[in-house]
């Protein structure tokens, strides 16, 4: 199951505040999941990863359109997955690493004229 909840409400007609939620899946690199043998080499084995790792999502944020044609939004958002692939500059090649957390703010604004 990936469960997700958006929940919007608005106090005045031209600015809604909003939540979000959600858990789903992060899919891996899929060279990563056929893998037997190490490509630098062609020798040395090395195991295949998880195509598909659990992810969890959070959001909540601001938008507003109080200057016509104008549209501006703030949020706060995280992101948790279970594990990731990154690339090890000293192997070249990407590996499988644990959880990771990554959290941020985005500010934006759209023009509509």
């Amino acid at each position: 199951m990936s469960p997700k909840l958006t929940l919007a409400f608005g106090p005045c007609s031209r600015t809604e505040y909003f939540l979000d939620f959600g858990r789903g899946f992060h899919s891996n690199d899929a060279r990563g999941t056929t893998l037997s043998v190490d490509p630098n080499d062609g020798v040395t084995p090395v195991s295949k990863v998880t195509p598909l790792v659990r992810a969890t999502g959070a959001e909540a944020g601001v938008r507003s359109t109080l200057v016509p044609e104008l549209e501006l939004a703030a949020s706060l958002w995280a992101l948790e997955l279970d594990s990731e692939l990154v690339l090890d500059n000293d192997i070249s090649a990407t590996v499988p690493e644990g959880a990771t957390r990554r959290y941020g703010l985005e500010l934006s604004a759209r023009w509509h004229p």
